[in-house]
């Protein structure tokens, strides 16, 4: 897995210097426990990729206090890594208050993931606030070296899109495979690139409302799936790219995707990609 600056969070002085600030406040043990919740809302505002492993120290403290308001305002900062993270926080609870409000604050991240998972959970009732389309945050932590974010692809706008010369030779280098991404930004817009780069590099950073691997016989989609480890989305994201290719004209199954990825997003090896808050800070 690897890491990146996401678009739309350039590196400046001004941000590093208020997450820097920010995290400084939250992470001091020495100061009040408000001091500490209030800069909580100010973290929610930083860079996500900095962000999110604050949230993961604060939500494996002993204070359970400073726990919950963690849990509280985690939702706002819209990282589709928090749900694994907080299921393996779950699973690690003993006591049944703390699990329940690690559960709420799953329902409250509107990932479609949590559904399943939620509905399996005996004694929990729990409204959930989907969000439509979903944003997945690529869940990579390694660099990606700058010059992978220029990687070829194709913006696919009509089915004319899917002639063009370079698209047409990697297809033919991998017999019709490629992989596509819908970054998560409106208009709509659907890429493809060769089979063996990244999602991440297709998406130039940028979170997916949908990523997976196609297969393109002249210009009709054969095959289509959600299959991305570097973004995990659900099957429901088949709508997002359905949509992108009704939209070009583009001749593909509508009834969903031909092959759904991963067959459980909450077995015990897909959870332990993810770390668990507190594990190592014991």
């Amino acid at each position: 897995m690897r890491f990146l600056q996401l678009a739309g969070e350039p590196v400046t002085r001004q941000p590093l210097e208020e997450f820097t600030e920010v995290s400084s406040i939250i992470l001091d043990t020495q100061l009040s426990r408000d001091a500490r919740i209030a800069a909580l809302d100010r973290l929610v505002h930083c860079p996500k990729r900095r962000a999110f492993p604050i949230f993961i120290q604060i939500l494996g403290c002993s204070d359970p206090t400073l726990r919950n308001a963690a849990l509280e305002k985690l939702p706002a900062l819209r990282d589709s890594r928090a749900l694994f993270v907080l299921v393996n926080l779950f699973n690690s609870l003993r006591e049944d208050e703390d699990r329940l409000n690690v559960a709420r604050s799953i329902a409250r991240q509107g990932d479609p993931r949590a559904n399943a998972w939620l509905s399996e959970q005996q004694g929990l009732s729990l409204p959930t606030e989907p969000v439509h389309p979903y944003p997945y945050t690529f869940c990579g932590t390694d660099p990606v070296p700058p010059y992978e974010m220029t990687s070829p692809r194709t913006r696919i706008t009509s089915a004319a899109s899917l002639r063009d010369k370079a698209l047409r030779e990697d297809l033919g280098r991998e017999s019709g495979y490629a992989i596509y991404v819908v970054p998560a930004r409106k208009p709509l817009e659907l890429y493809l690139a060769r089979r063996r780069s990244e999602h991440v590099t297709a998406s130039r950073g940028e979170d997916v409302y949908a990523a997976g691997e196609i297969e393109v016989q002249g210009i009709v989609v054969r095959y289509l799936d959600n299959h991305s480890g570097g973004f995990a989305p659900d099957p429901s994201s088949f709508e997002i790219v359905s949509n992108c290719l009704a939209a070009a004209g583009i001749e593909h199954d509508t009834s969903g995707f031909s092959l759904s990825w991963p067959s459980d997003y909450f077995s015990e090896e897909f959870l332990s990609r993810y770390p668990t808050p507190g594990e190592n800070q014991k």
